[in-house]
């Protein structure tokens, strides 16, 4: 059994001074500790403003779906070649680059200095700009071999930046504004394994939203935005090892809902109350990816200790006689466990962690076609310009035609490896490796 970890990347630059956040006194232990709430609390319904044309503001980019709307970009590279800037990476982690007007943002931790932060480069030139300390300490829990103390990918609404981060036994919630300066912390709840954490926040409306299926206390909970403060509190089944997902906000009958794959069940939650709206029995105990959407449909994938991809309707209500599982496969090369689906224009494609990538009919689970790429796999797919960018563990990235016939476009080699998704905004690929970040740009 595969026992891996979600993981989504940072980038750091070496030697450059910190000038943001020097003067805030980073505490020990977070600031305040989660209230239990089984209600939600008043909703002042702040609206999040639409991401700029142009950025990738949190996990999967502007759209949630990991596709970029660009219709020029790149697709072949080398180490020297159509390299706008590299930039080397201080401390670890998997966490992915965001990109957020004239900066990109991600996240590091040394493991030595016991540091976990958040970092600001530029967007143009890789120069950092700040680099903000959020936690001192509370890192000593053993880790899966492949996971770091900075796995969880930011999330900005435009004025502010959210960082959560594994600490001390439990998840923290850091908001910073888009100058480094931290505003507030708040302690989540408990997150005790052995395998570390990997799911990114999730913002929606007033809401930063956090998935904690902790073995003993599993939970979703809402903070707000401008204050910290939680909202509501929802408990999820527990398992013994706990799951590792990120939620998937996705639109379903003109409202929105927060589907999360993971504890035994695919589920669809109220994302302003936190209600369970429906669930459904999955052989997933521990997920480590995100689901995927399509017209009509959500698609779910991986896990442990049985692996199988699912077509889900999320209609809150069915009518009599309708059954919420379209479909499902359980071919272990045809499921995916940590990297997320992709959906494209009525396909479903599905990269195995192991290097195998699928092309599924999104309405009837037919295979259009499966093909070995080469290499392992923990980076998910990103769709762009009609093409998708696989990043493999061994520094590979293959470009493959997004359509029902299989078509390999180019394979690009870097020096380091990927754990973490690529950003595709404004014409350019960020890549961060184990050891550095790519700017990829047509010369």
């Amino acid at each position: 059994m595969r026992q891996l970890l979600l993981w989504i990347p940072i980038l750091a630059c070496v030697g450059c001074d910190r000038d943001s956040g020097e003067d805030f006194d980073v505490p020990e232990t977070p600031l305040s500790d989660v209230e239990e709430l089984s209600v939600p609390d008043s909703f002042d319904g702040i609206r999040l403003a639409p991401p700029a044309s142009g950025d990738w503001p949190w996990w999967r980019g502007a759209g949630r779906n990991g596709r970029s709307k660009d219709s020029r970009v790149p697709v072949e590279w080398a180490e020297g070649r159509n390299v706008l800037w590299k930039a080397p990476i201080a401390g670890q982690g998997h966490s992915s680059p965001i990109v957020v007007g004239t900066k990109l943002f991600l996240t590091t931790a040394d493991r030595d200095a016991e540091t976990q932060s958040v970092l600001a480069l530029d967007r143009e030139t890789g120069r950092q700009i700040w680099d903000t300390v959020v936690h001192r300490g509370g890192m000593s829990a053993a880790l899966n071999k492949k996971a770091t103390f900075a796995d969880c990918t930011l999330a900005s609404s435009g004025d502010q930046l959210f960082a959560l981060f594994l600490n001390d036994g439990g998840l923290h919630v850091s908001a910073l504004d888009m100058d480094g300066k931290i505003q507030w912390q708040t302690r989540v709840g408990p997150f005790n394994t052995k395998f570390g954490y990997g799911s990114s926040p999730v913002l929606f409306e007033s809401f930063v939203i956090v998935a904690g299926d902790d073995p003993q206390e599993g939970y979703l909970a809402a903070l707000h935005r401008k204050t910290g403060k939680v909202m509501w509190r929802t408990a999820r089944k527990t398992t013994k090892n706990g799951s590792y997902g990120t939620p998937l906000l996705v639109e379903v009958d003109d409202d929105t809902q927060l589907v999360i794959n993971g504890t035994w069940t695919v589920a669809g939650y109220n994302p302003r109350t936190g209600e369970q709206l429906w669930s459904v029995d999955s052989p997933a105990e521990a997920s480590c990816n995100t689901m995927a959407a399509g017209k009509d449909f959500v698609y779910a994938s991986g896990g442990t200790p049985k692996r199988r991809t699912m077509c889900v309707r999320p209609d809150a209500t069915l009518e009599p006689g309708t059954e919420r599982v379209v479909w499902t496969e359980d071919r272990a090369s045809a499921t995916c466990y940590v990297p997320s689906l992709l959906w494209h224009d009525g396909m479903l494609f599905n990269l195995y962690d192991q290097g195998i990538l699928s092309c599924f009919d999104g309405r009837t689970g037919e295979v259009h076609w499966r093909k070995r790429l080469g290499g392992n796999f923990s980076a998910s797919p990103v769709y762009a310009a009609g093409h998708l960018y696989l990043c493999s563990e061994e520094g590979t990235t293959y470009v493959v035609r997004a359509s029902p016939d299989y078509k390999r476009v180019a394979v690009n080699e870097l020096d380091s490896g990927f754990m973490a998704s690529p950003a595709i905004c404004g014409g350019r690929i960020y890549l961060r490796t184990k050891t550095h970040v790519y700017c990829i740009s047509k010369s």
